[in-house]
């Protein structure tokens, strides 16, 4: 029986490692799977899906615009412009008579143009004309949103307002609102502005979505989605004035990623806190403090 015994020990020292090497083989089958799933390649074609938030209804604006014409005596039109491939994008224009500036608004990742207006009545009241357009696939506008396509849907309202509206590049100021925030900047890499207003914005889309999803750090900086969307890469460097707002009960993206902004930059630049504002209410909270920013913010701008 002894013998017996420790004949069957080596088989079952065998069988061990074989469960062991097994388990191992799975173990790395499951991290490849995991790995493949969250691929740069995959995270390609599922940020639309995970970053924009369209909504692509209409709703009954006119009476509140006919109230902001009869107010500031501003012209409103509708208007829709081209895209470098083709698509229609939509538009409202506001023209403030005696004006000389010009605010080109990016907005944020969610609804669209129609949900903006108390924006743009608070940056016509501070005395500028306001551009205020939708990317595609928000609103009326044509196509599907991307990373790379709301930038370059930035750069072409840009152009739109040089090469159709007459506008000097020295005459627009980029307002970028949360996700828009990235697409002012990258508007600013590639064309002359008078300023910038980064309102509710982030130091990085990568910086952010390692906050929100740890996972992002097993992928290196190079190996995910382009363009970068990197605030703090283009303010680091040589840039016009620029404005940071930022509510500091915002939840959805932290006011400390304007700290960090404001830390990093180049002047000439400033920094508003809005105590009682979150994300989406900071043309609602501290209205006084915001348009004494934007007052300040205007009156310090060179003549165009």
């Amino acid at each position: 029986m002894a013998l017996e015994i420790s004949a069957s020990l080596p088989e079952a020292g065998a069988k061990k490692k074989v469960s062991l090497r097994r388990k191992i083989l799975v173990e790395i089958a499951k991290m490849a799977v995991l790995l493949s799933i969250l691929s740069p390649l995959t995270l390609h074609y599922a940020a639309p899906y995970l970053l924009f938030y369209p909504d692509t209804n209409t709703y009954n604006t006119k009476d509140a615009i006919d109230k902001l014409h009869t107010a500031l005596q501003a012209d409103f039109q509708d208007v829709y412009f081209p895209t470098t491939d083709g698509k229609k994008l939509h538009a409202w224009y506001f023209k403030l008579p005696g004006s000389t500036k010009t605010f080109l608004v990016s907005h944020g990742n969610a609804g669209n143009l129609e949900y903006r207006l108390l924006l743009a009545t608070n940056l016509l009241k501070a005395g500028g004309s306001v551009f205020l357009y939708d990317y595609q696939g928000y609103g009326k506008s044509e196509g599907k949103p991307s990373i790379k396509g709301v930038c370059e849907d930035g750069i072409a309202a840009y152009d739109y307002l040089v090469n159709t509206r007459r506008l000097k590049g020295s005459d627009i100021i980029l307002y970028g609102e949360s996700l828009g925030c990235a697409v002012s900047t990258y508007i600013a890499e590639a064309r002359p502005c008078a300023g910038l207003v980064l309102q509710s914005g982030f130091a990085s889309l990568i910086g952010t979505a390692r906050d929100k999803l740890p996972w992002f750090w097993l992928f290196p900086d190079f190996s995910l989605p382009t363009p970068r969307m990197d605030n703090v890469a283009y303010l680091a460097k040589k840039h016009p004035h620029v404005l940071l707002i930022h509510g500091m009960l915002d939840r959805t993206l932290p006011c400390r990623y304007s700290d960090e902004m404001f830390a990093k930059a180049t002047s000439p630049k400033a920094l508003v806190m809005l105590p009682d504002a979150g994300h989406d209410d900071v043309c609602v909270k501290n209205l006084n403090i915001y348009m004494g920013a934007i007052g300040n913010f205007l009156r310090a701008l060179p003549p165009g």
